[in-house]
């Protein structure tokens, strides 16, 4: 294997990791949402914030184009 393809497969696992760590953060802060809500006694609009919050820099950054 060369370096290039080692910095490859490098950049590809650590960039596999990073996704499934945001998209396990997100299910977890989306099922708690209820358990918060009931114990802060907050409406479900007023926690919309917490989803936007990681929402949104998500879509940002999968609207990156690669190739560019």
């Amino acid at each position: 294997m060369t370096t290039s393809r080692s910095h490859q497969r490098w950049v590809l696992g650590l960039a596999s990791l990073g996704s499934f760590i945001v998209v396990l953060d997100l299910l977890v802060v989306s099922t708690a949402l209820s358990t918060i809500q009931r114990h802060l006694g907050a409406s479900i609009e007023s926690l919309e914030w917490t989803i936007n919050t990681q929402v949104r820099p998500r879509g940002a950054v999968r609207g990156v184009d690669p190739q560019r």
